[in-house]
């Protein structure tokens, strides 16, 4: 079997690569090429260039694809897996979809009735008005994004305001305890500027989610 191995950050050009993160994309590219090429009868072609992806699924039997779920890029891969017939090792495209919306997701754990954060979208233009109506502590944290990235804890009302202003032109999520739970999200130590996501190529979606504690 031959297996096309994808990473997002090592294949975009040069001009777009953001040394730390091709640094951690190539890590996890090669750790996971390295147990595929311990496996009998499997040959890995590693996609170096973005562009040059689809010719090679065409060329292989499977694709494993290595990418964020911010701004549609590893549910774009996974589609172009499924359309060229491959063996997609890894979640659908329509998973990726709804795993991707925080919003989405916590709709349908909940109508699984499996416990979450209570959560809920609004209009950026709505977020400050809607922040001050909940008692925090409570976690602000982006709609459409992944890695920790653009992630709030709010502790006092007075910072809310501020923060949901920020937050919203990023789109913003909230997170807490689920119910039953008493405990509140961990506290880090020290503040951390956000950096923004340099794989985003649109702006995000112009709603907000988040989850009161």
């Amino acid at each position: 079997m031959r297996i096309a191995v994808l990473e997002h950050f090592t294949a975009l050009p040069e001009r777009r690569r953001d040394p730390g993160l091709e640094a951690e994309g190539r890590a996890m590219r090669d750790a996971v090429v390295a147990d595929l090429r311990r496996l009998p009868g499997v040959e890995v072609a590693i996609v170096e260039r973005r562009r040059a992806f689809r010719e090679m699924v065409r060329r292989a039997d499977a694709a494993l694809v290595i990418a964020p779920e911010q701004g549609g890029a590893l549910e774009r891969l996974c589609h172009a897996v499924e359309e060229e017939g491959r063996i997609l090792l890894g979640p659908s495209a329509a998973a990726v979809r709804l795993a991707a919306d925080k919003g989405r997701t916590a709709r349908l754990l909940a109508a699984a009735g499996i416990k979450t954060p209570r959560t809920e979208s609004i209009p950026f233009a709505a977020a400050r008005a809607r922040l001050r109506g909940w008692p925090p502590p409570f976690v602000l944290k982006p709609r459409d994004g992944c890695g920790a990235r653009g992630i709030s804890l709010v502790l006092r009302r007075s910072a809310s305001a501020g923060r949901s202003s920020r937050a919203a032109v990023a789109s913003s999520t909230w997170e807490g305890r689920c119910p039953g739970h008493t405990r509140a999200p961990a506290r880090r130590r020290g503040r951390r500027k956000t950096p923004s996501a340099p794989w985003t190529a649109r702006p995000p979606a112009c709603a907000a989610t988040w989850a009161s504690i």
